[in-house]
């Protein structure tokens, strides 16, 4: 119940959790990926399986879309 909330504030993650969190996802779940931004700059959701996330920590957020 509180993943949600967790999620839109932020957490830190290890990149290689998420990297292997990406692989684990089906293309729907990829699909359904709105927008993707990495250091301010907005990036294709397809470059985020060939980043090298190793060593690397990333800040994660997800931003929930309203209804229509």
């Amino acid at each position: 119940e509180l993943g949600p909330n967790f999620l839109c504030s932020g957490i830190w993650v290890k990149g290689t959790f998420f990297k292997d969190f990406l692989y684990s996802q089906s293309n729907r779940f990829r699909d359904g990926c709105i927008e993707c931004i990495m250091g301010e700059k907005r990036v294709d959701k397809s470059r985020l399986l060939s980043v090298d996330w190793n060593g690397d920590e990333v800040f994660l957020t997800l931003a929930m879309m309203d209804a229509a």
